[in-house]
């Protein structure tokens, strides 16, 4: 067969037979569906009959193609798939090619899944000509894969569920594949035994015999019946029994724990040790033993059981009244526990207080129980114990630890035990109380090392223990814990240990609660932390100034204000500072201070700067006293010579850090707390009597759902707090949240969410805990505004100085160009044309100048008077004032506005803005519509929202959303455009103490909000 090279290959310039039996083998034969979209002659469309064929349709019904459309036999969420791709060859600037998978629905309605490879042609000027594309049916493949992939997660799921150690090794025994139950059973986690030897974990003494029985497994044999023994993480001893095969080169392992099996096997034998030795120890405890037969009456008495009630040995009686009860009630008492006994079979053991034979008192722990026969009591047999001594020494021990439990109480002190060889673990009543675990519980050492946060916290906890346990070297630590009741709290733990034959016995030590030291300590590092930063970050110079009238001291900021060095400065005369003029003025308030108490606030003075410049200081100043006696003055300056030299009236940013700090402590103080359980489903299962009185809840809210009073805008917060509450159950999540309580007042809370868990360790409920910060919310968000006012109005001032420096000297300096110009021309023509540059030059000027008035007597006015007018009437007249435009252009107005709404605003502001927005609808209205604008309303918090859509151009946020209300700022390239207006719609509503926000989608339209301040906010 003859090669042929590429550049001899042209089917398509061949014969027309050829050209069409290469494209229907292309279409029919070689490819699942193959089409075209022709870009450059109107998005014209083809898809190949194949296609439709493996969709199932048949020839007739792809033949008529009205009826048959790619985008509706796509699988609907694949269909952004198809248009990103086109995107893409849209946006691509080269020749390009993409491969995606789509799923198509079957004429049957199953899917299809198809490879799409398209590539995009672009024609001799680089634009976008075609796109041609094929299909191939994948679909058998998918299904497999998908199939597969199926199995696998059903393996893996019954692998991680099932209750039995299951894992896979190589053939030395290094761990492939483990399951979830090896953590649960040895404390684990998989990931920390992948890759290591099983030996690893085994007892040392059990080594040796597990390596051997490994060796002898055959292949595809079990090997039953092998045990040995694991050391868990914790160091404690775990009994597992095994099976193992062989398949491929790999062991597969299962186990169960024999652990309580063994140690029942240990303890029955210790029983039998102990059995041996009950008799001697009987007589040494002074244990006395009775029997009764029920059917004849016949008594049985021990020589102890006779000694103990001063009784002769040789007393005979069939009446068991050998002794008085100090009680009258105890005789009713043990008579109906010896007849519950005969009925039921219980048994009783208690102890008694008596009076002997021969009139002795003394404390008797007496137990009986019944043999039975037929179901019968047949006998009644027990125990009694003189326990005299052993009750003085309970009462006395008794009334010492109700003392030191007092003691303790009152410290917030617990003790604590640990029994080294046995594991057993004890707390004292106090360390109960501090651990959050009820009086009668008996926690083991885990559970109270789980209380304890997780991380660097917890482990630091162990390792301490541990190095107690091998050292003896007793410690001291504070570390965190989680309690159900009060959260986290601090824990300082002292430990010891006792020693014997080199070997630890015994750890034991204290535990005290020190939250509040800890909290009283943060606070004080955090007040100095904060002070710190808050001198270093001020605008503010803070100094303090002694009777001489010389520096003591003054914060670092000083240096990059003035440029003086802080070090340097204490010692150095105020004076030697102050301009000449100044100085009577300073001395005069400084004596005032000094000799009348009086605080001086915001003293106008200069100041030399460090390069020479006088700079304008505002300076506010008190008296303060030192430990000595001696007076100081502690005052703040700031620069204010911008302000000074410009003459405007601009609002600074109240920066003060008492207001932070106040914040702060309103919300420390506040002791008052609400308190939420909701089910699995967030329905409330409980609050408190204090919730339902702050949100002013009158009817029982208890199975209604917890989303209910949240603000809509919050739900995605509590959604997202409480998955985390599942994922991190026993940990604290922070979430602050607006809640509307029953007079539709909306209130700022912060929350804490902790997941409960219930005896299987699922989360059973959600624990919501939670404080009122709506006042907080409502000053952080003043103290926001203030800063942002503070930063706009050095904006302005910046777009001031530019306009007076670049704008106004352009204009001045064009005026005196054409004035010389005229003076230096005698060409009539060239004279006229001289004016009318002129006459241009300054209608600018003037223009600007009118700009800059309209601003400074917004701002002038920005205290100004306002009065409250009906929002609904001020819209429908400046509609009135501009209906010749809005007939002209067909322009749709919808005010939906109620009639009853009313705002607080200067009416000349409110005229101004409405109608600069209603002129830029119509201006910048979109050249294939005709213009619709919609107004409605919204509450916002403490603002009255007017919304003002209109369906134009549209603005790209983008790109000029940050200039968008800036000084002569214009997106559209309309000629009429200065620029001006939005700035002028800005500066107005915020001189109302309003604001305005915008929304637009380029093509779309554009939405103004218009925020109105509330009066009684």
């Amino acid at each position: 067969m003859r090669v042929l090279e590429p550049t001899s290959i042209n089917v398509m310039s061949g014969p027309p037979g050829v050209k069409n039996r290469v494209q229907e083998f292309i279409e029919n034969d070689s490819l699942d569906g193959f089409w075209i979209l022709d870009v450059e002659h109107g998005n014209q469309e083809y898809t190949s009959p194949r296609f439709w064929e493996v969709l199932g349709y048949s020839i007739d019904e792809v033949k008529s193609k009205e009826s048959l459309d790619w985008k509706d036999a796509i699988f609907k969420p694949d269909l952004q798939v198809v248009f990103d791709l086109f995107e893409k060859h849209i946006t691509s600037t080269v020749e390009s090619q993409f491969e995606v998978e789509v799923r198509y629905l079957h004429k049957t309605g199953d899917l299809k899944y198809f490879k799409c490879k398209s590539l995009g042609i672009r024609n001799d000027s680089g634009e976008l000509s075609m796109v041609v594309g094929a299909h191939v049916d994948c679909t058998q493949e998918k299904l497999i894969e998908l199939e597969s992939k199926k199995q696998r997660e059903l393996f893996e799921d019954f692998f991680n569920l099932a209750r039995q150690l299951l894992c896979i090794t190589n053939l030395e025994g290094e761990f492939v594949h483990l399951n979830r139950a090896w953590q649960e059973e040895l404390g684990y986690l998989p990931e920390e035994m992948q890759r290591r030897n099983f030996a690893e974990f085994l007892h040392p003494s059990d080594v040796s015999k597990s390596l051997d029985a490994l060796q002898s497994i055959h292949y595809d044999a079990w090997e039953q019946n092998f045990e040995n023994r694991f050391i868990h993480k914790n160091g404690q001893i775990v009994y597992l029994s095994w099976r193992i095969t062989v398949r491929d080169n790999l062991l597969y392992w299962c186990a169960h724990n024999i652990t309580e099996r063994i140690l029942k096997d240990i303890e029955l034998s210790e029983l039998e040790r102990i059995r041996e030795h009950l008799k001697h120890t009987n007589h040494i405890a002074k244990i006395g033993n009775w029997e009764l037969n029920i059917e004849n009456g016949e008594i049985v008495l021990s020589d102890m059981f006779r000694a103990i009630c001063d009784l002769s040995l040789d007393y005979q009686s069939n009446n068991l009244k050998y002794f008085d009860h100090s009680s009258p009630d105890m005789d009713e008492h043990i008579s109906n526990l010896t007849t519950e006994l005969i009925n039921t079979g219980r048994p009783f053991a208690e102890n008694f207080e008596i009076i002997t034979f021969k009139g002795n008192k003394k404390w008797v722990h007496v137990t009986a129980t019944g043999e039975f026969i037929h179901n019968k009591c047949a006998r009644i047999y027990g125990t009694l114990q003189d326990i005299t001594n052993q009750k003085k020494n309970e009462i006395e021990l008794s009334q010492q630890r109700d003392l030191l439990d007092k003691m303790n109480s009152i410290a917030r002190i617990g003790g604590w035990q640990l029994d080294v060889p046995t594991r057993n673990f004890r707390l004292t009543k106090q360390a109960k109380i501090i651990h959050g675990f009820p009086i009668k519980t008996e926690p083991t050492l885990d559970q109270i090392i789980l209380l304890y946060k997780e991380g660097p916290n917890r482990d630091l906890l162990v390792e301490l223990v541990n190095n107690t346990i091998l050292s003896g070297k007793p410690w001291t630590g504070d570390f965190i814990i989680h309690t159900q009741d009060q959260g986290e709290r601090w824990m300082r733990i002292q430990t010891e240990a006792d020693f014997v034959g080199g070997l630890c016995i015994k750890a034991f030590g204290t535990v005290q609660d020190v939250t509040e030291l800890k909290k009283t300590q943060q606070e004080l590092h955090g007040s100095e932390q904060r002070f710190k930063l808050l001198l270093e970050n001020l605008a503010d110079i803070i100094f303090i100034v002694d009777k001489n009238l010389c520096f003591q001291y003054s914060s670092p900021n000083i240096e990059k204000i003035i440029g003086w060095s802080a070090q340097k400065v204490p010692g150095q005369r105020v004076f030697d500072y102050i301009h000449p003029e100044d100085r009577d003025l300073v001395l005069e308030s400084i004596g005032k201070v000094i000799s009348q108490n009086i605080r001086v606030e915001n003293l106008i003075y200069r100041v030399r700067n460090s390069d020479g410049a006088w700079r304008w200081h505002s300076t506010s100043a008190s008296l303060l006293k030192e430990k000595d006696g001696e007076p100081v003055l502690l005052g703040a300056a700031r620069d204010v010579t911008i302000i000074k030299e410009t003459e405007q009236a601009l609002i600074r940013s109240e920066k003060s850090s008492s207001l932070l700090a106040n914040q702060y402590k309103e919300l420390l103080d506040n002791q008052s707390v609400f308190i939420m359980k909701t089910d699995n489903n967030g329905c409330i299962t409980y609050c408190n009597d204090y919730y339902k009185l702050f949100f002013k809840i009158n009817q029982d809210i208890v199975g209604r759902h917890g989303l209910e009073s949240i603000v809509l805008e919050d739900h995605e917060k509590v959604k997202a707090t409480i998955f985390k509450c599942y994922s991190e159950p026993g940990k604290s999540h922070p979430v602050i949240l607006r809640k509307i309580d029953g007079l539709k007042n909306i209130k700022g809370s912060k929350w804490e969410f902790k997941g409960i868990l219930d005896e299987n360790n699922q989360v059973k409920e959600i624990l919501c805990v939670g404080f009122d910060i709506t006042e907080q919310l409502e000053n952080l968000e003043k103290a926001e505004n203030l800063v942002k006012i503070s930063v706009d109005q050095n904006f302005k001032l910046k777009n001031f100085s530019h306009i007076i420096s670049h704008n106004i000297r352009s204009h001045s300096a064009n005026l005196v160009s054409l004035a010389d110009f005229i003076g230096t021309t005698s060409d009539p023509d060239e004279m006229r044309a001289f004016i009318d540059m002129l006459k241009v030059s300054t209608t600018k000027l003037d223009e600007t100048i009118f700009n800059l008035n309209q601003i400074i007597s917004i701002e002038e006015n920005r205290h100004g008077e306002k009065s409250k007018v009906n929002l609904k009437e001020e819209v429908e007249k400046t509609v009135q004032t501009i209906n010749a435009d809005l007939y002209k252009y067909h322009a749709l107005i919808e005010i939906q506005v109620e009639k009853n709404i009313s705002v607080d605003v200067v009416p000349t502001y409110l005229e101004s803005i409405l109608l600069n927005l209603f002129t830029n609808a119509i201006r910048y209205r979109h050249p294939d519509r005709n213009p619709a604008i919609q107004l409605t309303i919204e509450r916002h918090r403490n603002y009255t929202v007017l919304n003002f859509s209109d369906n134009g151009r549209g603005i790209d946020l983008e790109k000029h959303g940050n200039k968008i209300f800036g000084m002569y700022k214009t997106f559209h390239g309309n000629s009429d455009a200065r620029g001006f207006g939005l700035y002028i719609t800005k500066t107005q509503m915020e001189s109302m103490s309003g604001k305005i926000a915008v929304e637009s989608t380029v093509g779309l339209g554009t939405t103004f909000k218009l925020f109105f301040l509330n009066e009684n906010t």
